[in-house]
């Protein structure tokens, strides 16, 4: 358009045929000169000026893929102003703080990727100890087994049959074990869990062998039996007491019998009596002296207080002693 178009004529050309058409002109009138040196210095500007656009255009580095990106970023800056409102500061002083907030968030996933990992390494050193303990529980199963049979052979009771099982359980504090004691005390019976089947004496008697063998190593303080000599008579309660006797280095055991064999191995002997009062019952119980304990062991033997039956109860509490 200023100056060497293609297939247009140009500005230059315009001028230039005017100047043409004008210099025959001013030698007529004089009056012309100035219009037509103005004309000339206006052509040659159009020259100069054509030959910088056209060297600005040469140098031009145009990208229509940058346009998209400059009209996409400027569309986005759109948008995060009109959710964020204020101008580019706001929007940026609310990037920043995402940033921040982005980071944190980063810094908390690699903190949990990490506690995963510590966490796994727990599972597998659990999972490790627990087999460990488990094998060590089955061992230690099969001696309870044994030795609670042997202790209840000598509690009169020696066609019992007791099982320790172990049952694979949710992970605990205590390992991946249930451990259930199984007890059958009449032959032909198959065992079944003690807490079903066995009655007081018998529980009694299962929970002395077990004491017995746990002395050492139990922390309960007292034991207290009740109905231990169901069914049991001579050497067989003789035997209990004896095993009530050696629990007793260990914990406070109280014992309720009417064995004669038993109460003899006690240190120490109360009186439990019932008596109507105000037309209550109640019941009175009274601490033994040592004559006390030889007569109403007397009557437990004889049903009588005898000289026989004196003698033989001193002799008694001698060999309990």
């Amino acid at each position: 358009l200023l100056y060497g178009g293609t297939g247009e004529t140009s500005a230059y050309d315009l001028i230039s045929r005017a100047v043409a058409q004008l210099v025959p002109l001013q030698s007529i009138d004089p009056a012309l000169v100035p219009v037509v040196e103005a004309l000339q210095e206006v052509a040659f500007l159009l020259e100069d000026k054509a030959a910088f656009l056209r060297d600005y255009r040469q140098h031009l580095d145009f990208s229509p893929g940058r346009l998209g990106e400059v009209q996409s970023r400027l569309h986005l800056i759109k948008q995060l102003r009109r959710k964020y409102g204020g101008g580019v500061e706001e929007v940026l002083r609310r990037g920043e703080e995402l940033k921040r907030r982005l980071a944190a968030a980063a810094d908390r996933s690699e903190k949990l990727a990490q506690a995963a990992q510590e966490l796994a390494a727990r599972e597998r050193d659990f999972h490790e100890l627990a087999a460990s303990l488990s094998v060590m529980r089955r061992e230690a199963a099969r001696r309870l087994e044994s030795e609670i049979t042997a202790v209840l052979e000598e509690l009169a009771m020696p066609q019992t049959v007791f099982l320790v099982l172990l049952r694979q359980t949710a992970p605990g504090a205590t390992g991946t074990d249930e451990v259930e004691f199984h007890f059958s005390a009449n032959p032909g019976e198959p065992p079944r869990p003690v807490a079903r089947i066995a009655s007081g004496g018998e529980l009694s008697r299962l929970m002395l062998a077990l004491k017995s063998i746990m002395a050492e190593h139990d922390a309960i303080p007292t034991l207290i039996f009740d109905e231990i000599d169901a069914g049991l008579g001579g050497g067989a309660a003789r035997a209990v007491g004896e095993k009530l006797r050696h629990l007793s280095r260990w914990h406070q055991v109280i014992c309720v019998t009417h064995a004669a064999q038993i109460a003899a191995c006690a240190e120490r002997h109360f009186h439990l009596t019932k008596e109507e009062h105000g037309g209550r019952t109640v019941t009175r119980i009274r601490l033994l002296d040592e004559e006390g304990r030889v007569r109403e062991l007397a009557r437990m033997l004889a049903g009588r207080v005898d000289q026989a039956a004196l003698n033989h109860a001193r002799q008694m509490l001698g060999k309990g002693a």
